[in-house]
């Protein structure tokens, strides 16, 4: 039992660190189409 929670709480913690790389990249990904219409 204490070695599947432990397995599961390391997915959850890849989970949510993927998340928030994906996260990331979309802002990165807004703030480079907002910057290119400035230079026109």
């Amino acid at each position: 039992q204490q070695q599947q929670e432990q397995e599961q709480q390391q997915q959850q913690q890849q989970q949510q660190q993927q998340q928030q790389q994906q996260q990331e990249q979309q802002q990165q990904q807004q703030q480079e189409s907002v910057s290119q219409p400035a230079c026109f």
